[in-house]
């Protein structure tokens, strides 16, 4: 008896020797990653997690498809702080529905960004959903202009100016729809689209009649005064 006693003590201290040599990580209960080693970015490898460089993240690449990998990437961009590790993404049952759980380089609690239709939310005290405030950095346009993050979508930068463009105003959600009643006045103005609509050719706009016309248009992004500037 004593001596199966010695054999499993001895296979114990074997199996722990081998997990502190290859430093392997895992995930646990509460979602946090521990152990293991470390890559240059952050990622820890012996977990799964490998460097991402669209999602600008550490992900297990096997568990997230297209969708879930658009909201992991969407999530990173209002974090100030790097790397970060997607820890999980889970699809809700609704469309562009996802909660993506992020861990900081502090290894501490994941932190949960909740995504309705493709919108960044977060809740209040109440459970209430409310917008979230997006990081305070900017980015410096070829003109030598800076644009800052836009929390109406989903705190992507806004769109450097081309040259010739000025005076932008950007669409209101109270703006919005077909049922706006926009009068006759013909006061021209481009109504530039969102970076969702793919153009072939510039300007990535069109011509409406008054700003009203524009903003109605749930393609325009913003405005600006006259026609478009010609191809």
């Amino acid at each position: 008896m004593r001596k199966i006693m010695q054999i499993n003590i001895a296979l114990a201290l074997a199996i722990t020797a081998v997990l502190l040599i290859t430093g392997c990580g895992s995930v646990d209960d509460q979602g946090k990653i521990i152990g293991g080693e470390r890559d240059e970015h952050g990622c820890l490898g012996p977990a799964g997690y490998s460097w991402n460089e669209t999602v600008g993240a550490c992900v297990r690449e096997w568990e997230l498809d297209e969708g879930q990998r658009e909201a992991a990437r969407l999530a990173v961009l209002p974090m100030s702080y790097r790397p970060i590790t997607i820890i999980k993404v889970d699809t809700l049952r609704c469309p562009g529905c996802y909660d993506v759980y992020l861990q900081g380089p502090d290894r501490g609690e994941p932190t949960v960004m909740k995504f309705r239709d493709w919108k960044i939310t977060q809740s209040d005290e109440e459970g209430n959903e409310e917008s979230v405030i997006c990081a305070q950095d900017v980015k410096e346009c070829p003109d030598g202009t800076f644009v800052s993050r836009d929390p109406e979508n989903n705190c992507e930068f806004e769109r450097c100016l081309d040259e010739g463009e000025s005076d932008k105003t950007y669409c209101r959600p109270e703006q919005r729809g077909e049922d706006i009643a926009c009068t006759m006045e013909y006061n021209p103005v481009c109504g530039w689209f969102n970076e969702d609509i793919k153009c072939i050719k510039y300007p990535c706009a069109a011509n409406y009649g008054n700003a009203c016309g524009a903003c109605s248009d749930e393609k325009v992004y913003y405005w600006t005064p006259g026609e478009c500037p010609k191809d």
